[in-house]
């Protein structure tokens, strides 16, 4: 050891003070750096009044543990509630066991008391320490309301602070780096304002009617906001692999549900009243929580309702590592995913130990259809470099609109691995209007209107293939018609028929991120067109022998009209002469007989 006082040169004392503090600045640094939390989770939680109706049964309290209880150890989170004032209800710090027991009990104290709803200041609190990036963490704030902002009696000093939270602190935490996910809890809260948060921020936007939904909708904002790995469970029965130091076993019931029994794999059984000290079990009328340290390895059976949203969380020196996607993305867009298995932390390479892997990506789309990929290591296709533990695969999502459910998995003969991750897909950054022509002369328009929600109308640009009724094809740019809506020409087919168009559509998301997609085809059909008819007018040019000709034709014409009349009048006479001959011999035999009458 050195003797400092021994060392009478002052530049030496200095120079070996130095290099001591520069060491053991050093050590600090690299403990600081790896006692950094993979995430780090901030939940705002409003105990506004409103909130008496919304929540009349405070189920606010269940979910919050739910969240608390599932958070992984490698995570920092800490709890604030507000209405009026904003209140730290847990304090920020690393996630263990005595953060999680003091969370479980301060969420008790969530109640509907508040006067106002101050949104904004609750967003100001609890961001603190977040002015500027961390690619080392991931930063989530979850935001759970159902009102609007309302800071005071007036409504221009509420219109202000809700202009300050979407003018000031949205591009600050966009700049910083934090995802933020909102909960509408109620149809009277500000929808807009929350949507957009959460858009801007590439957050989880999700409106709740019934505030018994909570727990599901925390449970999917926690995996959005968390890295954590499961096993798979398969009609209630999981297995458990000698890697696994802990798993928590989350069983969602409801009022009718039996009680809830695990079995371990030698077939002891244990249930709500389990006295073990490796077992914590939290029971709520919801859900059931169970957490075994040092579990037994083998098959493991749980007696309870099957659910969907059931889990089986593990902690454990086998870990998946996968692609983070964003949480929203567009129909059919096109995404790289890949994975890798670290052990301690360390890619696993060994080439022997690859080849018993099996890993896959499952995706079910908003309708429960599913599709199976294999992700692959051989350098092929969109993965860099054969060999080196990190299996790739691109991959589509799908044409639904909706909630559609990753779950990756990688799978050897002795132990299986699970990351699941739910993301929003929204349909086409654009809906498509059509102004049909019955006229040849006047061309059909199309025009594809920008749908802000999911694209910044500014940034689309939009490419459009086209087929027309006679397959002739076409390639054809939008250009801008009105506003930020852009429009194409298509000529009328007289024959009518078929339209085809596939668009292909690149652009900006209200977070930044930048896309392309080609939605599905689009075609419409059009009728014949029948010209109208219009009867010629044609003019007739006589010369000088048409006109003798016509001369001595209407001559011929007219002395044979007066043929006729004349033979008509004849006629006529000798009809009218023979009437009156008739008359006078009928008188003269009248006479006559009256004549002899009178000699007699």
């Amino acid at each position: 050891m050195i003797n400092i006082q021994s060392i009478r040169n002052p530049i030496k004392l200095f120079l070996l003070l130095s290099i001591t503090l520069s060491f053991q600045l050093s050590i600090f640094a690299a403990i600081t750096k790896s006692a950094k939390p993979a995430s780090d989770v901030r939940v705002l939680v409003d105990m506004s009044g409103s909130m008496k109706l919304n929540d009349p049964d405070n189920l606010r309290i269940p979910a919050v543990q739910l969240m608390s209880n599932l958070l992984p150890p490698d995570s920092q989170a800490g709890i604030w509630t507000f209405g009026q004032y904003v209140n730290m209800l847990v304090p920020l710090g690393p996630v263990d066991n005595a953060w999680k027991k003091n969370a479980v009990a301060s969420a008790k104290k969530i109640n509907s008391l508040g006067l106002f709803t101050n949104i904004g200041g609750a967003m100001e609190h609890a961001s603190f320490g977040w002015k500027t990036p961390d690619d080392d963490i991931k930063r989530s704030l979850i935001l759970l309301t159902d009102g609007v902002v309302d800071v005071s009696k007036d409504p221009a000093e509420n219109a202000a602070a809700r202009r300050k939270v979407l003018k000031e602190l949205l591009p600050q935490y966009k700049k910083a780096g934090i995802t933020i996910h909102t909960i509408a809890l109620s149809g009277d809260a500000d929808e807009k304002l929350l949507a957009t948060i959460a858009a801007e921020t590439d957050g989880w936007y999700q409106k709740v009617t019934n505030a018994s939904e909570l727990q599901k909708v925390f449970l999917k904002i926690f995996e959005q906001a968390t890295e954590r790995d499961s096993v798979p469970l398969t009609d209630n029965r999981f297995s458990i692999d000698d890697q696994i130091e802990e798993f928590t076993l989350l069983i969602f019931k409801n009022k009718d549900s039996k009680p809830t029994v695990l079995e371990q794999p030698d077939g002891e059984s244990y249930d709500a009243g389990a006295d073990n000290e490796r077992i914590t079990w939290f029971e709520s009328a919801d859900y059931d929580l169970i957490t075994i340290n040092a579990p037994m390895t083998g098959d493991w059976r749980v007696y309870a309702d099957i659910d969907p949203d059931n889990r089986v969380l593990v902690v454990s020196n086998l870990k998946i590592k996968s692609s983070v996607l964003p949480n929203n993305l567009l129909a059919n867009e096109k995404f790289k995913y890949k994975m890798r298995l670290l052990q301690e932390g360390v890619v696993i390479t060994e080439a022997d130990f690859l080849r018993l892997l099996s890993m896959e990506v499952e995706v079910t789309s908003a309708n429960g259809k599913s599709e199976v990929f294999k992700l692959l290591d051989d350098g092929t296709g969109v993965d860099e470099k054969a060999s080196d533990g990190i299996y790739s695969i691109e991959l589509s999502t799908p044409d639904e609109a909706g909630v559609t459910q990753i779950s990756a998995t990688v799978e050897s003969p002795t132990f299986h691995r699970m990351r699941q991750q739910a993301i929003n897909v929204f349909d086409s950054p654009v809906a498509i209007q059509t102004s049909l022509s019955s006229d040849v002369n006047i061309a059909h328009k199309i025009f594809f209107v920008p749908v802000t929600d999911v694209a910044k109308a500014d940034s689309l640009k939009i490419d459009v293939d086209v087929q027309l009724p006679d397959q002739q094809k076409l390639e054809l740019k939008a250009t801008l018609d009105t506003g930020f809506t852009q429009a194409i020409e298509l000529k009328v087919s007289e024959t009518g028929g078929v339209y085809w168009l596939q668009a292909k559509i690149t652009g900006v998301t209200p977070a930044g991120r930048e896309f392309q997609v080609s939605p599905p085809f689009y075609q419409f059909t059009t009728d014949s067109i029948t010209p109208e008819l219009v009867e010629p007018i044609v003019e007739v040019i006589e010369d000088a022998g048409d006109k003798d000709s016509s001369k001595k034709d209407q001559a011929d014409s007219d002395m044979t009209k007066w043929l006729i009349i004349g033979l008509g009048i004849n006629l006529f006479l000798i009809l009218l002469g023979w009437f009156i001959f008739k008359i006078i011999k009928k008188r003269d035999q009248t006479n006559a007989i009256k004549m002899g009458e009178l000699l007699e």
